[in-house]
């Protein structure tokens, strides 16, 4: 094993710090002491039991512990601890390399331990079993149970993988009979947790680029061919002179309808545009492949008569100062980032929308773990304190700074909560809960007067202020004047066959009183807008007419700056 564990240590341990620029072992003890991860010590054992006993079966792993001790005290076999050693010894550099998490039983990298393990349990019965007949009967059925399991799992592969992929790819090449260079392929899937896997599946290419699927299949060179993961990105691709327009294709897949060839009337929205007139918001059925504008002329109006039971709470004026200070900081901030990934980019860490995120690079985090973001306020505030949302429990920093200035060029300490004034707030991560590059929802800067403020109840009265305030609470004035600047907080939810009825795309939306023309720009998923539906407080009552649907040029999206750089 010598030779081999020479050629381990040159390639994980010699070779990898020079590519990566980062020390492998420093890495290793930086992840599991320093940031006092010592359960990944055990590891290695739940690798190792995953190599007995598969792990789509549960068992307590200090009870696999206690039985293999057991087995090793009672028949003291230096073959038997050899085989052990041979096991551990061919995944123990990848938890060198990689300590957080254990290898499943049917991972490749554990092929030759399963040597060792086979060698343990030959040795291990022959020992226990005396007679031969018996021992053969004991291997045959340990090897009639793995070829059990391994049959299941090919069964799972083919009935999930193998069979979806050939149908893709069938169902790509009826509709796409030639893909000419400077080409972008944009495949959208319907968001079930079943479709996107299968095309992820489809399209990987092992260690190369997705792209070099459809390379193979239609002759071409990778680099020819753009593969899109969202619809701004085809169009930034067209923007960026990298394809042309007419080399646009899109899809919309889905795991029990097949693939959808969409290129056609993509085109055609994106190059003529186009209007329809919607009678009923609640049953709209209209093709939808690319962005629409939804423009509306809305009578909003709110029925005092129908609240107020509820006493008011006494906060109640504090709470709308504080939401008036959020929307002012949400108008003028930005945010800039030592480093960003493509489709988690700085500029969702300032968009109010937990479903976006911004993440830093893998590659700059593992050679420095040092992440800095800067937050520029538009103004001097008052800093009470940071309110950071992280994206991943697994990528939540733990271990931050945060810095103030108002020139960039001096930054001191931030303490939180106080009454700093800050133009630039800045914070430095150097931890995270997993060790992984850090992954942040939002990052609020809130203002000192309300730096002890509840900001759960907070949004709540956002939701539904009529909750927190009576009728004959002087602070109904308040209230009316809050609405008068900023209009009724509420939802409107896009329904379409990409996403689930009891779960659409819902975005905040802010109702104007009284007489208004109002719109909302739908982003493209699926290929039929359902229904648009609009949730608001109860008292609230919206009334809409001359609703038009506006299927959105390339012109006026890149004047909307929908296309990103």
């Amino acid at each position: 094993m010598t030779p081999f564990a020479l050629a381990y240590y040159y390639f994980y341990v010699y070779s990898l710090p020079n590519i990566d620029q980062v020390s492998k072992t420093a890495s290793f003890v930086r992840i599991v002491f320093q940031e006092r991860n010592y359960h990944y010590l055990l590891t290695p054992l739940k690798t190792l039991q995953n190599l007995f006993i598969p792990d789509r079966f549960s068992f307590p792993l200090f009870v696999f512990a206690v039985v293999l001790t057991g087995v090793l005290l009672w028949k003291r076999s230096k073959v038997l601890l050899y085989c052990l050693i041979f096991a551990v010894a061919n995944f123990l550099v990848y938890f060198y390399y990689s300590p957080n998490g254990p290898q499943e039983t049917t991972h490749r990298y554990l092929t030759v331990s399963f040597v060792g393990i086979a060698s343990f349990l030959g040795i291990f019965l022959n020992a226990v079993f005396k007679n031969k007949g018996r021992y053969f009967l004991a291997c045959l059925l340990i090897v009639a149970f793995y070829i059990t399991l391994a049959r299941q799992e090919q069964a799972e592969i083919l009935q999930n993988r193998s069979i979806p992929n050939r149908e893709f790819w069938r169902d790509f090449r009826k509709n796409i009979g030639n893909i000419p260079p400077k080409s972008v392929i944009y495949i959208d899937t319907k968001n079930d947790g079943l479709s996107k896997p299968v095309r992820d599946t489809s399209l990987s290419a092992g260690s190369m680029s997705a792209t070099a699927s459809f390379a193979m299949f239609y002759r071409l060179k990778w680099e020819d061919i753009y593969l899109a993961e969202n619809f701004p990105e085809v169009l930034s691709l067209v923007k960026s002179k990298k394809v042309e327009k007419d080399n646009i294709f899109t899809f919309y897949y889905s795991r029990d309808g097949g693939l959808v060839n969409t290129t056609q009337i993509s085109k055609k929205t994106i190059s003529q545009g186009g209007e329809l007139a919607v009678a009923d918001i609640n049953n709209i059925n209209i093709p939808f492949t690319s962005p629409v504008l939804f423009n509306f002329d809305s009578v909003v109006q709110i029925d005092y008569s129908g609240f107020g039971k509820a006493p008011t709470d006494a906060d109640f004026s504090i709470y709308l100062d504080y939401l008036s200070s959020k929307k002012d900081y949400y108008k003028n901030v930005s945010v800039s980032a030592s480093s960003e990934v493509k489709y988690a980019e700085v500029k969702n860490i300032s968009d109010d929308k937990v479903e976006t995120s911004w993440r830093a690079d893998d590659l700059k985090w593992a050679a420095s773990h040092h992440e800095e973001l800067v937050v520029n306020l538009g103004r001097e505030r008052k800093v009470g304190k940071v309110k950071i949302t992280p994206a991943n429990s697994t990528r939540t920093p733990t271990d931050h700074a945060i810095e103030c200035s108002s020139d960039l060029k001096v930054w001191s300490s931030l303490k939180t909560p106080g009454d700093q004034t800050c133009a630039f707030v800045k914070i430095i991560i150097t931890t995270t809960a997993s060790g992984g590059p850090p992954q942040i929802s939002e990052i609020e800067v809130v203002e000192s007067p309300f730096a002890n403020l509840d900001i759960s109840k907070a949004e709540e009265v956002e939701k539904n202020p009529f909750n927190f305030v009576s009728l004959q609470s002087n602070y109904l004035t308040t209230l009316k004047n809050y609405f008068a600047k900023y209009g009724v907080q509420g939802t409107i939810c896009v329904h379409t066959d990409k996403y689930n009825s009891q779960s659409p795309l819902c975005e905040k939306h802010s109702f104007r009183l009284g007489n208004t023309q109002d719109y909302i720009l739908i982003n493209q998923g699926g290929t039929i807008l359902k229904k648009v539906e609009i949730r608001v407080p109860e008292p609230v009552k919206v009334n809409f007419g001359n609703i038009r649907a506006n299927y959105l040029t390339y012109d006026e999206l890149e004047k909307m700056n929908y296309i990103f750089p």
